[in-house]
């Protein structure tokens, strides 16, 4: 689906017409420009997929990805449609990290502030909790600003105390 020429109904037409498709596993990679990756992810796992390329909140180059946490929770909660596949994640994982309302001017650079803090937080052994609301942070303040611009230390320490404390 990187070209927008994709279709998921194309797993099916694969599956049935390349010879020794069962010896490999096929995969699901949608991109959300048109706000389906994904739907397009669970139709492609309805036919045949067996893998699906997805991020944290949907959060990819472009328009973003098909979201991990609603493909799990698709899957895991419609057993009925997909023949009783399962994800063996851990849904329990699975949290809510609310956003801050703010004013945004530009989201450029936002998707690797986050990606750039995730790492760093957890590379220090933060918990994933405080790692994504540490990321979430930084990307608030990012937005609020025109032009890829980085964030510092003092400005991450500012915006965490004069919203909320990582608990």
């Amino acid at each position: 689906d990187v070209s927008l020429i994709g279709h998921p109904d194309s797993v099916k037409a694969i599956k049935e017409n390349v010879p020794d498709i069962d010896k490999v596993v096929l995969s699901a990679h949608c991109h959300d420009d048109l706000g389906l990756a994904t739907a397009n992810s669970l139709v492609a796992v309805k036919n045949g997929a067996r893998q699906v390329e997805c991020t944290i909140n949907g959060i990819g180059e472009r328009a973003g990805n098909a979201s991990l946490e609603e493909v799990v929770i698709a899957i895991d909660a419609r057993k009925d449609i997909f023949n009783g596949l399962a994800t063996n994640i851990n849904k329990k994982q699975i949290i809510n990290i609310p956003a801050i309302a703010a004013e945004v001017y530009d989201v450029t650079g936002a998707g690797d502030t986050v990606v750039a803090v995730l790492s760093l937080s957890l590379s220090v052994c933060s918990s994933m909790k405080e790692s994504v609301i540490l990321a979430n942070y930084a990307a608030g303040i990012v937005v609020r600003e025109i032009g890829a611009v980085s964030v510092t230390p003092a400005e991450l320490k500012e915006y965490i105390a004069s919203n909320n404390k990582i608990n």
